[in-house]
């Protein structure tokens, strides 16, 4: 079975099916799906570990994984947070320094530096770059309950190289990396794909994948043979299609509380769990 994530970002779901169901994240981010990966692998009855993974992201993410899981850089970036982790800059003010500093030209350290900035972003929202600087959105400062708690700071190198040691420790399939938009990536009839669009009015990826387009594209793949399922904040017009509400396994920071009811768009009868609403 190929397993096809469509505007993967840090690839939670396919972090699950590959086996990576008791660990986090490798970061916050805003949307990402980690936290309803088990429902969306039951609805599609995606519970085989996959023989090849295809991700697809049109922002910085694409470049992370093919850091790590084509490259397979996986010590190097965890050395280049190991560093971090050592300095003498520490939260805030090591965000800062890195936000300010061109990005870096080998892959490793530019990955462990995003992986550094994403984490620590304001309500977790999406990390973008150009050539010659990042973009943010602040740094995520620690509330006063989590303080009381013991939390230190946001940005926790130490604690991102942990992350990518035990994913490292996956043993992931043979995975192809496309940096580029959901349409670009060739449609296969025997995958399961599963596609994590922007959700309409709130902030974009880098795909912004406009509605009309979204439903093309999962017509697409669906004509081909694929099963596909689609995450939204509502269920989407798809004639045919099964339709199901998940809620999540549990919080994560950098999700918007107003979508902590999702719905799967589905071309067929969801596996495992009962499809609600439209059919």
């Amino acid at each position: 079975m190929t397993f096809v994530e469509l505007c993967c970002g840090t690839a939670g779901v396919s972090q699950y099916v590959v086996g990576g169901w008791r660990l986090r994240a490798l970061t916050a981010y805003q949307g990402g799906k980690i936290r309803y990966a088990s429902a969306i692998l039951a609805a599609l009855g995606a519970w085989d570990r996959p023989d090849r993974l295809v991700l697809c992201d049109a922002g910085p993410w694409a470049r992370v994984w093919q850091t790590l899981l084509v490259d397979h850089r996986w010590g190097d970036v965890q050395g280049h947070l190991a560093e971090l982790a050592r300095g003498q800059l520490q939260g805030a003010a090591l965000f800062q320094s890195l936000a300010t500093c061109p990005p870096p030209a080998d892959s490793a350290k530019w990955a462990a530096t995003f992986l550094a900035l994403q984490s620590a972003s304001a309500r977790g929202r999406p990390i973008t770059y150009r050539p010659d600087s990042w973009r943010t959105a602040g740094y995520a400062h620690l509330s006063k309950a989590a303080v009381a708690k013991g939390f230190r700071d946001r940005l926790r190198p130490g604690l991102l190289a942990r992350r990518v040691r035990a994913l490292s420790g996956l043993g992931w399939p043979p995975t192809t990396v496309m940096h580029c938009g959901a349409d670009d990536v060739p449609v296969q009839a025997d995958a399961v794909v599963y596609i994590d669009p922007p959700y309409e009015g709130t902030t974009g990826y880098a795909d912004d994948l406009p509605r009309g387009q979204l439903l093309d594209l999962a017509k697409r793949w669906a004509t081909a043979g694929a099963v596909v399922a689609i995450s939204e904040a509502e269920p989407l017009p798809l004639a045919g299609w099964h339709h199901l509400a998940i809620e999540p396994a549990r919080r994560t920071m950098g999700q918007h509380a107003r979508h902590s009811t999702e719905w799967l768009t589905i071309n067929r009868p969801p596996r495992g769990q009962a499809s609600l609403g439209l059919s």
